[in-house]
């Protein structure tokens, strides 16, 4: 498989956490029994797609990504790696525990979250800030993607 298709399944399993985590929010807004039923599977479903982009991205790191750091640095936009790809790493795995934390703080607390508005709210800002971080990821994975551009064409 090409390194593109690879970097595809990245994208494409990194928009599905995104997803993923935007809809647990929406559910756990005003949560009732069914909404948190509904969380619970969302979450599993959260944690589930963080780890394949995590694994996918890892072996894209690994097999691809040398090639593409080399024709970053040799153009104009060094920084595209030196800056960006080294803070998203960084970035993501704070994201990935925070993913695969998600179902334990939704089966083991989702109930208390219908009549508990302080977990409620800690829960929400936690979650929140995971969507904020995986828009901020997806923004710096195009910036790195503009920079292997840019340095192919000199």
């Amino acid at each position: 498989m090409g390194g593109e298709y690879v970097l595809g399944a990245h994208a494409l399993f990194g928009v599905l956490t995104l997803l993923s985590a935007i809809w647990l929010l929406v559910e756990l807004v005003e949560p009732t029994k069914s909404r948190i039923s509904r969380a619970r599977t969302i979450s599993l479903a959260l944690t589930l797609f963080a780890w394949i982009t995590y694994l996918v991205g890892g072996y894209y790191y690994v097999t691809y990504y040398p090639a593409s750091k080399s024709i970053i640095l040799a153009g104009p936009w060094t920084w595209a790696h030196k800056i960006v790809m080294e803070t998203k790493e960084h970035i993501f795995f704070a994201g990935l525990l925070t993913a695969t934390v998600m179902p334990l703080i939704v089966w083991a607390y989702g109930d208390k979250m219908i009549e508990d508005k302080g977990l409620r709210r800690s829960t929400l800002i936690l979650f929140g800030l995971l969507v904020l971080g995986a828009l901020v990821l997806d923004m710096m994975g195009a910036l790195i993607s503009t920079g292997v551009r840019i340095g192919l064409m000199g």
